[in-house]
């Protein structure tokens, strides 16, 4: 007689017992995600391949079993229908009876049909971008607002290579924290002269602005439909306020650096 299966991630699970109650009728056929094709994953994204190889199979691991455990309960759904597909409103339904899982109700009820807008930023959510910006619901962007600077030693002193960390639903002129690095010259306790490095966080402005143009008479029967309009001039997300630090530099000059606190729609 051949041994039983020992239960896995691979084998099929036990089939009910009469009167159990379970709506399956058959037991789920379940499979494995190949080693070489994890492997393919985790180097094509150039953010997983930073990670250790543990961590993204734990993450990875934990998927699969999120997937499964929404699958199982969506196909209680689907023999309810007599159906042998799966259907949204059957991964609905799945989603609604779980109470780990409200956080995605209403997830799927995001139209697909222009594909201009970005989903990730009209859930609320962001995705990293260094390229360009998103507009979601209320006229808010997905923006970077967190930096984070690398310091390289090379043979003229040390350079800073600026790194990209966070990314929030942002207005669309704001201002977002940038870090330079200065020599300052400054003298200790004793009299002696020392140089130390010098960390300043002198902001950026980001984001867009209007383009200025002002709508002079509309349509009685639309409001919405301008009629006629004059061009205005060019709005940027410029500074607005600035504050000063001032300190000694390597060639024992007085120098002095501006630094950003607000940012506003306007002309350079």
């Amino acid at each position: 007689m051949a041994a039983a299966a020992e239960p896995g991630v691979g084998a099929a699970p036990p089939a009910e017992e009469p009167g159990s109650g379970s709506l399956c009728a058959a037991p789920l056929r379940l499979a494995r995600l190949p080693l070489a094709r994890v492997k393919a994953l985790v180097k094509a994204d150039p953010d997983v391949s930073l990670a250790s190889q543990e961590a993204v199979f734990v993450l990875a691991r934990a998927t699969e079993l999120f997937v499964e455990t929404i699958a199982k309960d969506a196909y209680v759904y689907a023999q309810q229908g007599k159906r042998k597909t799966l259907q949204r409103k059957d991964l609905d339904n799945a989603i609604e009876a779980i109470d780990e899982f409200a956080f995605l109700e209403g997830a799927g009820a995001i139209s697909r049909k222009s594909e201009g807008r970005n989903l990730f930023a009209e859930r609320g959510c962001c995705r990293r971008q260094s390229h360009s910006l998103y507009i979601g619901h209320g006229g808010l962007f997905c923006a970077p607002t967190k930096f984070d600077g690398v310091l390289i030693k090379s043979p003229n002193g040390v350079e800073v290579v600026q790194t990209l960390e966070n990314c929030e639903m942002k207005e669309t002129c704001y201002r977002v924290s940038y870090v330079e690095y200065y020599y300052e010259i400054i003298h200790n306790s004793a009299g002696d002269r020392e140089e130390r490095l010098k960390e300043i966080d002198v902001g950026q402005c980001l984001g867009s602005c209007t383009s200025g143009n002002h709508c002079l008479l509309r349509d009685s029967q639309n409001g919405e439909k301008c009629l006629v309009w004059a061009e205005g001039a060019s709005s940027h997300c410029v500074p607005h306020q600035y504050n000063t630090h001032t300190f000694k530099s390597r060639s024992g000059n007085i120098r002095t650096v501006f630094t950003i606190q607000k940012c506003k729609c306007g002309s350079y």
